[in-house]
Formats: C-alpha cells, sequence, structure tokens
C-alpha cells in the first residue's frame, strides 16, 4: 500500500470517528431534552417527586447506553488504529530499507569508483617514476 492510499484511509477513518462520535452526542443530547423537557402530568407534589424519579431513571439509561455504544464504538476505532498504525509502520520499514539498499549501493560505487582511481594513480606513479630513471 503506498502513502497516498494509507493517508487517504488514515484521514477517512478520522473523519467517520468524529462524525459517529458526534452523532452519538447529539442523539443523545435530543433523548435527554426530550426527557427534561416533557411537561409534567401531576399537580400534587409527591407525583411531581415520582414523575422527577422516572426521568432521572430514563436518564440513567440513556446514559448507560450512550456509554455502552461509545464504548464499542472506540474499541471498534482502537482496532483500526492499531490496524492502520501497523500498516504505516510496514510502510515505513520498506521505506527505510529502500534507502539502506540505495545508500549501500552508493558505498559501493563509490568504493569501486575510489580503487579505480587509486589504481589509476599507481600506474601513473610508476610511469613517473620509471621515466624518471
Amino acid at each position: 500500500m503506498n502513502y497516498i492510499d494509507l493517508s487517504t484511509k488514515t484521514f477517512e477513518l478520522s473523519i467517520d470517528a468524529m462524525t459517529s462520535a458526534a452523532t452519538r452526542a447529539l442523539d443523545y443530547a435530543k433523548a435527554s431534552f426530550e426527557v427534561m423537557a416533557k411537561p409534567y402530568s401531576a399537580i400534587r407534589p409527591d407525583a411531581i417527586v415520582n414523575e422527577n424519579f422516572e426521568r432521572t431513571g430514563k436518564l440513567l439509561e440513556l446514559r448507560d447506553a450512550f456509554l455502552r455504544d461509545a464504548s464499542t464504538q472506540y474499541s471498534g476505532l482502537a482496532n483500526a488504529a492499531v490496524d492502520h498504525a501497523k500498516a504505516w509502520q510496514e510502510t515505513a520499514q520498506r521505506g527505510f530499507q529502500g534507502l539502506g539498499d540505495v545508500m549501500v549501493s552508493n558505498l559501493n560505487y563509490i568504493k569501486e569508483a575510489t580503487g579505480h582511481q587509486i589504481d589509476g594513480f599507481t600506474k601513473h606513479v610508476e610511469a613517473a617514476a620509471k621515466s624518471a630513471k
């Protein structure tokens, strides 16, 4: 997988995670508001207290469902993030391996070129020494 595809998939993963989290939060806020904004049906104080307990119970159920759903989503996101991190690591490893191969190849070329230059210089010095005698 190349860097562009990997970047695109990582970006899509982050956008999906953000939109999913925002949707969950808005749904939770809407459901909570509907529970809290519901007009009281009773007039007696004891009935109002009972209705408040029912509303509190419903809000706790909503919160529990929200947290359960969020933890499931975050778990899936964590698994996907680990997979993406693994892909990034493998891609970087291949890149560094290629870089190392290029560096070794360049060093071998320099070694050969230097060897040829030294051989040529040695022959030139030997020829100069023979002609000087």
